[in-house]
């Protein structure tokens, strides 16, 4: 059966829920289970990616890695395409992944603790990489050591519940040794981590105690009782609210206590660095119109504004359909309703940055909320065109529908874009930009990808899943168009 996987299985193979594990493994014939992987191989010599589809998975072995590096020039990866959660073992340690191994944005939950990597000398081979994992133990095993590893071991924007990290002997007969473990921009939620190496840009609730030998630029909770053993324990010098160039102050997550750990706008994060990179908002940018009641937006009163910084970019262009940009009482930017057929409006930005090296992009999130509605108010027999009434619903979908019809599926609504990894480009030159003149079409609220051949992305009909390719990008350039694209008696 055809799987819609965004990703690439590099000399690996494709996991999915709805698949078979007499199968191939290939994106259109993947596999049902963690078991048959492992029984392929994961081709560790010349370097693997296995992509797991959406779903909840098990992996209650004991003796064996979920993911299978080799002490080798090769890596063994993993990567989750969509939200992949894997149960773990309610007995013991889970074990996750011997040497030279890397596992991408997996929700590890269910779990007694993890073992997070297995070596007999932690000196001879390479680390292993969790990167945007969330790593969850049953809450009843807090209290106690729960997790370890003998690896060199890495952590970049992750998130951790209840663990609680110590030197233990691991389930293949290794002692533990966090003497190499980093943690990068992780968020620590009632955690123990009784050694590491370094622990940077990270934050420490008030309910979580953590070790390590160099600290740089972390928030520690003011709330931590520092007296009792919460806080932030550098070079053995005793728990305290202190990082080097770090702070201590409230975070300012969105909603926690529902693990939305993305962060308002005024957060000391932000402004810091703290926390994973993909939940800070810090490229979220909203429209800001500086014109006065009953203007038409124009290039002069409107532009981006940036949620978390004084960052603002103008608009290089308006273009009028049967419609105007117009804002309603409430300051949102809305289509001006006419009578004279399907209606919109679009927008192009001037250049956005992104990062300063080119980074891949992993989603373009729509927020959108005043006027904007995708309900179809009535079938096609009750269109009278000779008198139609626009449904003024500001739908941000770029492609034009069928007039007097739904047009295409509300739910998949879709923008333009074009993007460049120069340092300085010019949005005049096509040449600066890895598309040129072209704006291609995406999906709001996916991970951007396109056809390198065609220019075709995955907003696009005519996408051919089976040759993706990542977006890469310092700046960016986007085109809005919001429609009116239904038509009711």
């Amino acid at each position: 059966m055809a799987n819609s996987f965004q990703q690439v299985a590099n000399n690996g193979y494709y996991v999915s829920k709805s698949g078979n594990d007499a199968d191939t493994g290939s994106a259109d014939a993947p596999i049902a289970s963690f078991l048959t992987l492992r029984g392929k191989g994961m081709n560790p010599d010349v370097g693997s990616t296995q992509i797991i589809g959406t779903g909840q998975y098990n992996w209650f072995l004991r003796s064996q890695a979920l993911v299978n590096g080799q002490f080798s020039a090769g890596w063994s990866q993993m990567n989750a395409d969509g939200i992949v959660k894997i149960n773990g073992r309610s007995e013991e340690m889970t074990y996750l992944a011997s040497s030279r191994s890397r596992l991408q944005d997996f929700y590890f939950q269910q779990a007694t603790g993890y073992n997070f990597g297995e070596t007999g000398d932690i000196n001879t081979y390479s680390y292993n990489a969790y990167t945007r994992c969330i790593f969850k133990v049953l809450p009843q095993y807090a209290a106690s050591a729960n997790s370890t590893t003998s690896n060199d071991l890495r952590f970049y924007d992750c998130i951790f519940f209840n663990v609680n990290l110590a030197p233990l002997v691991s389930a293949g007969g290794y002692p533990g040794n966090l003497s190499l473990v980093s943690f990068t921009r992780c968020i620590f939620i009632n955690c123990v981590v009784q050694d590491s190496a370094n622990v940077s840009f990270s934050y420490v609730d008030s309910t979580s105690s953590i070790s390590t030998r160099a600290a740089t630029n972390n928030n520690v909770d003011p709330r931590c009782l520092v007296a009792n053993g919460f806080g932030l324990n550098v070079a053995a010098a005793g728990f305290s609210l202190a990082s080097t160039r770090g702070i201590s102050a409230l975070p300012g997550f969105n909603a926690p206590v529902k693990e939305d750990f993305t962060l308002t706008a005024g957060s000391a994060h932000i402004a810091n660095g703290i926390g994973p990179e993909h939940l800070r908002y810090a490229n979220t940018f909203f429209m800001e119109f500086l014109g006065g009641t009953g203007e038409l937006a124009t290039l002069t009163n409107l532009r981006l504004a940036a949620a978390s910084s004084a960052a603002r970019v103008p608009l290089a262009e308006i273009s009028m359909g049967a419609n105007s940009f117009g804002v309603n009482n409430q300051g949102g930017v809305v289509l001006i309703p006419n009578s004279n057929g399907d209606g919109f409006a679009t927008l192009t930005t001037n250049r956005i940055p992104f990062s300063d090296i080119p980074l891949e992009m992993t989603v373009m999130r729509l927020i959108a909320g005043l006027n904007f509605d995708t309900d179809f108010p009535g079938t096609e027999a009750q269109i009278s065109l000779a008198a139609p009434h626009i449904f003024n619903n500001n739908v941000p979908d770029y492609s034009n529908g069928t007039s007097g019809s739904a047009g295409r599926n509300p739910n998949r609504l879709t923008y333009r874009m074009r993007w460049s990894t120069l340092t300085d480009p010019n949005i005049n030159d096509p040449s600066n930009w890895v598309t040129g003149a072209t704006f291609i079409e995406f999906a709001w609220n996916q991970k951007p990808l396109f056809n390198q051949a065609t220019l075709i992305g995955n907003g696009d009909p005519s996408y051919n899943t089976a040759s993706p390719s990542n977006v890469y990008a310092r700046f960016y350039q986007l085109q809005v168009r919001l429609r009116n694209n239904y038509y009711s008696k």
